[in-house]
Order: C-alpha cells, then sequence, then structure tokens
C-alpha cells in the first residue's frame, strides 16, 4: 500500500452520472438481500432502510457500478437487477477473479455489462474470468507482472485511522470502474442514450479481437467520438544517411503512393509514418513509423541523376531487434524518429547510434508502449549519452520520480556528429519507446 496521501486520484468523467454504492463482497460480509437493496436505491426505487421502513432516492443513477459478486444465482438480487434496468440504468458489474468461465452473479445476468481485466500490457489478466456472458475487458491491473505499480490505483478505507486511503489493487473490480466511468463521458455528451444504446456504444468501439474476455478492450476515445482513432495521414520522409539531415518530407496519397523531387545525387533512408488529426508529427511514439529495410537495418538507396527509383515498404511499430547492448551492435535512431524495445536483461544496456545532422538542442526520451509515464516502474529507465568513440557525456534518470513519473528525457546542446544513445531499464521485461526530437 501506498503512503497515505501521495497519490492522486484521476476521475474518468467530471459529470459523474453514477451513484457509489460502495457494497460488501455478498461471499465474505454482506448479505445479498442488502446489496439489492443498495441496487434499488442507486436506481431511485424504494428500498429496506433497515428499521422496518423504506428509503428512496430523490433521483436514480443512469449507470450503477457493482464491484462485487459471487458464484451463486439468487433470485433476490437478480429481481432488483431486473428492477433496476427497467429504470433505464445502465449496470455494470465485474466478471470475477476466479479464472473460471464458471457464471459469476450478478455479472453473468443478461442485464449486466460484465468486464473481465487486463493488466498493463493489454493482455487478459491471469485472474480474470471469462466466458460468454463477458461483455468487455478494462485495465485491472496484474502484479503478476513484477511490481506493485502493475495494479490500479484505488480509494480504500484505513480502519486503523478509521479515514479514506489510496492503494493500488488488481482485479475486475478495479476495470468495471474504468468502464462506468467511459460510460459517463459518453452519457454527459449524449445524455438522450438509453442504456442499451450504451452497452452497443461501449461494445462496438473497443478495440482488439473480440474473445472469451469480451467484444474488445474498452476504448472510451472511440466511444465518445464514434470513430476508432483520430484520422491519420501518411508521410514519407527522405534522410541523408551520411549526415541524417531531413532532406524532405511529402504527403502520402491514399493507396500509399509517395513521391520525392529533385532530390540531390547522394545516399538517402527513407522513412514513412502517420499523423493524427492533421497535427503533421511523424514518428511520434506509438504512431506507425517504419524503414525501407526495416527499422533495425534501414536500407538506403543511392541517387545519382535523374532517375526513377521505385521503392515500396510497410510500416508499423518500430520494434528493436536484439542484441544491440553495445557500439558495434548498436541499432539507428533517427532524429524526428522513436523506436520501442524491451529491457530482456536489466544487466545490459540497449545501445542507439544516432546522426546528429547539425549543431543545436537535442532532447532523448524514453515512454511507455501504453499509456502516459507515471506510476509505472516497468517503464523505469534511464538515459546515458555517449560521443562517437564511447566516451561518456551525459546521463540523466526519472524525469519526476516525486509524482512517479519514472521515464527518463536527457536534453542536451550537440555538435553535428555520431552519438550514441543508451538506455538501461531497472527490470526485466520493462518496455519502453525511445524518441529523438531536435
Amino acid at each position: 500500500m501506498l503512503p497515505s496521501r501521495r497519490l492522486r486520484r484521476s476521475w474518468l468523467a467530471r459529470r459523474r452520472h453514477d451513484r457509489s454504492q460502495r457494497q460488501r463482497r455478498a461471499r465474505r460480509f454482506g448479505e445479498t438481500y442488502d446489496i439489492a437493496q443498495g441496487i434499488l436505491y442507486a436506481a431511485g426505487l424504494p428500498a429496506d432502510n433497515g428499521v422496518g421502513g423504506t428509503v428512496q432516492a430523490s433521483t436514480g443513477a443512469r449507470i450503477i457500478n457493482l464491484s462485487l459478486g459471487g458464484p451463486g444465482d439468487d433470485p433476490t438480487l437478480h429481481d432488483a437487477i431486473i428492477s433496476a434496468a427497467g429504470t433505464g440504468a445502465l449496470i455494470v458489474a465485474a466478471a470475477g477473479n476466479d479464472s473460471t468461465s464458471d457464471l459469476f452473479y450478478p455479472a453473468a445476468y443478461p442485464e449486466v455489462l460484465a468486464v473481465a481485466a487486463v493488466g498493463p500490457d493489454g493482455a487478459a489478466a491471469p485472474y480474470s474470468n471469462f466466458g460468454s456472458y463477458v461483455g468487455i475487458r478494462a485495465p485491472g491491473g496484474n502484479f503478476a507482472l513484477g511490481d506493485a505499480t502493475d495494479g490500479v490505483a484505488s480509494t480504500v478505507w484505513d480502519f486503523q485511522a478509521g479515514e479514506p486511503d489510496y492503494a493500488l489493487a488488481e482485479g475486475t473490480s478495479m476495470a468495471a470502474p474504468h468502464v462506468t466511468g467511459a460510460a459517463a463521458l459518453v452519457l454527459a455528451r449524449e445524455p438522450g442514450l438509453t442504456a442499451a444504446a450504451l452497452r452497443q456504444r461501449l461494445t462496438m468501439y473497443a478495440v482488439g479481437p473480440a474473445s472469451v474476455y469480451g467484444a474488445g478492450l474498452l476504448n472510451a476515445y472511440n466511444s465518445v467520438t464514434q470513430t476508432f482513432g483520430p484520422p491519420t495521414q501518411l508521410y514519407a520522409r527522405l534522410y541523408a544517411a551520411t549526415t541524417g539531415a531531413i532532406a524532405q518530407t511529402v504527403t502520402a496519397q491514399s493507396d500509399g503512393a509517395f513521391a520525392f523531387d529533385d532530390v540531390p545525387d547522394g545516399t538517402y533512408f527513407v522513412y514513412g509514418g502517420a499523423d493524427e488529426a492533421g497535427d503533421r508529427l511523424i514518428g511520434w511514439p506509438g504512431r506507425v513509423w517504419g524503414a525501407l529495410g526495416g527499422s533495425t537495418t534501414p536500407q538506403t538507396v543511392g541517387v545519382l541523376g535523374r532517375v526513377h527509383y521505385p521503392v515500396s515498404f510497410s510500416i508499423g511499430l518500430p520494434a528493436v531487434q536484439a542484441p544491440n547492448h553495445s557500439l558495434e551492435t548498436a541499432s539507428p535512431l533517427m532524429i524526428g524518429g522513436y523506436v520501442q524495445a524491451v529491457i530482456e536483461d536489466a544487466l545490459n544496456v540497449d545501445v542507439y547510434r544516432v546522426t546528429v545532422p547539425k549543431f543545436g538542442f537535442y532532447e532523448f526520451e524514453t515512454s511507455g508502449w501504453v499509456g502516459a509515464c507515471g506510476f509505472a516502474l516497468e517503464q523505469a529507465t534511464s538515459i546515458g549519452l555517449f560521443d562517437a568513440a564511447g566516451k561518456p557525456i551525459s546521463a540523466d534518470d526519472f524525469i519526476d520520480s516525486r509524482h512517479f513519473n519514472f521515464c527518463s528525457r536527457l536534453s542536451r546542446s550537440l555538435k553535428q556528429g555520431t552519438y550514441y544513445v543508451a538506455v538501461a531499464g531497472f527490470f526485466n521485461g520493462g518496455r519502453y519507446r525511445l524518441r529523438a526530437l531536435h
């Protein structure tokens, strides 16, 4: 558990359409009847007040999150679910943490959107339930990946101090609120949506293949915008092989075709990438980026005279192939581009060769494969800069460890020439992206 107050919550939706019901897990503490009454109350229906009367909220919640459950099909619980759904509420529930396809309630009721869990790597969490009743998957954490920051930040109750606190946890109970929050974002924008339409919106715009863990991975952006990501535009970029300077950047046609005109004689690398929403930023971490011949071994093209030089290549995410742990085996990194890699052995460093085209201020920065930097030790890196002979120039580690940003950034003025950038990881299996900017 983290020290009290050191973790800051970030709400998925400022305008909340859900009423938090901190119900206790039926199998361990509470009675199913009590949980049923909480569901009725959340939906704005009359509920048992525990002293022989009833209580009713003035308005019902449009979305109800149930991070609870058990293996038993209880008629009282199901009746409450049916009644709550009848008011027009979307009911979201945790699919369970038993690594099984056995039915888990209330998630398995047809009126409920059941949520499975994935870890920070996007893969199904090993504890997550699965099966035909699961509708969607969302981040739930996975401590099995190796460190405490592989969980999900959550509110907890400190029983000794008698006050709320924060901690990292894992489970489908962590995944379900992500779906609830995304649903609130959609509903804030389109309050007229029915529960069925809202459910369909979330599952239709989930990403990744449908599986026993649901229709796909929750994507709030897609669900809100009804798109599968922002619009993109492909570009081709020509680098001078000897200096590393960008010679030309041209827009590709819709079929990917491109042409460079009036190219001086010389030797060049050809790269391709895509921007997003018209920002014209290519080679940005997480966006498609690649080279003729591949990112690890880009192929040069020699230009001599005004002759047509046809080339064809595909691009994706620029994964680096090990070994690249020495100056001799260094992988290329272009200014204005990026690479992504895995720390196979924390005792080794990954080395990249950079050709600086002219004197100026340059920046090298690591980030994670998924999400922004911060609170993820698998992204913990340090960066070292070396000259052409391998002599150390400078080094830097965490961007802001006080605020749990364990990615790295190194900035420095450099003269024209060849340099080497080394990335050290603190944990085996750490996944990072490294970009070079001018």
